[in-house]
């Protein structure tokens, strides 16, 4: 599980989305009857593969918004418009 989750993040990474990966199997309980335990436990290591990557681009886009103040954004954009009018 945690080479799995490794190869499309990273090792730090992997080692909590692995223990993570357990933790839901035995919170949600297994079927048996539903088939083998192994590509059960790899979708749950997909499904938080995918979270963990949504989550760290809403990390980056708040950190954008963040890292230049909005006065001085706009106060930026006018200077821009202004020198592409010609002023």
């Amino acid at each position: 599980m945690h080479r799995y989750i490794a190869r499309r993040l990273s090792s730090d990474v992997a080692d909590d989305l692995a223990a993570e990966v357990f933790l839901v199997a035995v919170r949600g309980g297994y079927d048996p009857s539903r088939g083998e335990v192994r590509p059960w436990l790899y979708g749950i290591a997909t499904n938080l593969v995918a979270k963990h990557r949504r989550a760290e681009v809403r990390r980056w886009k708040a950190l954008g918004r963040t890292a230049e103040p909005r006065e001085r954004r706009a106060t930026r954009r006018r200077r821009s418009r202004a020198s592409r009018q010609g002023r």
